[in-house]
């Protein structure tokens, strides 16, 4: 078996590999890298939750097989010598399916061979559902990740996950950091879809009878993300509504400018996906937070042009915590495009 030393591994949109690395910052020895995933030399301290990567793989080893039929037994070996006692896993992905559409029918196989390994090697696996995951997290259990990027390569990371000062923890509950997202027909547009991959990565969304600010609100998507779950929402847009969301019994029109407003009280949810420059949702963002107006919010920030200034952003989550928000993160989800996701909660972090 052919292996490297270990470094950390980062799961990235594809196009955004850039800007992950612009993110990361310069790593002399970086590592090999794939489509797909950057990597990184082992040595920085602490947790890192980089805007652009969407799960990280600490401690990852590069195993090389002569031949595809070797590789997932020369998987299994690494991955029983560094797993102790119960695993959450193992999670065999491929870093991006457009990109690894060849690999796409190894990985289950693949998954099959690891659980009876590790079964017949005494280690117990844990369900994986996000809430088993999380419980899992708490305790400090490993997960094992196995990312394959070749025929005949894949990166194996077992590690125990730390928790990130802005929530959640620096592994992300699901293969690869995609959260699923379940299709909604009635949606009036495909927003709605980045909005759930938030809540999912939030660990929580709005309820029954809670109330909901949408800044920019046409025509209805995250709207009606939030009134279907049976929330008050008050939209505020120059344009109107499409239904379903238009028309909803729970739902309360604005026509008017979405910078302008002010709620007569504080409200449960601030959700927030206007087109504009970045620093006019960030100052939206920091009026919002310094004013108490919200308990959690979720505000997409959108770039211009492949060379947007993304690190402009960073900031934001220490003027969120400060304001008094436990949870304050940002993310490029899969859902994104050239935008990320500023998502807090004054709450617990419900990851942990």
């Amino acid at each position: 078996m052919s292996a490297s030393g270990t470094f950390t591994a980062y799961l990235v949109e594809p196009a955004f590999e850039a800007a992950l690395e612009a993110e990361l910052g310069s790593a002399p020895g970086r590592s090999p890298r794939w489509p797909a995933v950057l990597t990184r030399p082992r040595g920085h301290d602490g947790p890192e939750d980089p805007m652009f990567a969407r799960q990280v793989l600490p401690e990852a080893q590069l195993i090389k097989a002569p031949a595809p039929e070797a590789l997932v037994e020369q998987v299994l070996e690494a991955s029983l010598a560094r797993v102790q006692g119960a695993v959450a896993g193992p999670f065999v992905f491929t870093p991006d399916a457009s990109r690894y559409r060849a690999l796409a029918a190894a990985v289950g196989p693949c998954t099959q061979r690891l659980k009876a390994g590790l079964k017949a090697a005494g280690h117990k696996g844990l369900p994986p559902n996000p809430q088993a995951l999380r419980a899992a997290f708490r305790q400090g259990r490993q997960v094992l990740q196995v990312a394959l990027v070749g025929h005949t390569s894949a990166l194996v990371s077992c590690s125990v996950p730390r928790a990130c000062v802005g929530g959640g923890f620096d592994i992300s509950p699901w293969p690869a950091g995609l959260a699923p997202v379940a299709q909604d027909r009635q949606a009036p547009s495909r927003a709605y879809k980045k909005l759930e991959e938030t809540f999912a990565w939030l660990g929580r969304a709005p309820r029954a009878h809670e109330t909901v600010v949408d800044l920019g609100g046409a025509p209805g998507g995250w709207a009606w993300t939030a009134l279907k779950r049976g929330a008050q929402v008050t939209a505020i847009d120059r344009a109107p509504l499409s239904p379903p969301a238009a028309g909803h019994p729970a739902l309360v029109q604005v026509q008017g400018d979405a910078f302008a407003f002010s709620p007569p009280a504080p409200v449960d949810w601030l959700l927030c996906d206007v087109i504009c420059e970045p620093a006019r949702s960030l100052a939206l963002i920091t009026r919002w937070a310094r004013e108490g107006w919200c308990r959690h919010l979720v505000v997409t920030v959108k770039f211009k042009g492949a060379t947007g200034n993304h690190l402009a952003v960073s900031p934001i989550v220490s003027v969120l915590t400060t304001a008094g928000f436990r949870v304050a993160r940002v993310k490029h989800l899969h859902n994104n495009q050239n935008e990320v996701e500023v998502f807090a909660s004054r709450e617990g972090d419900q990851h942990g």
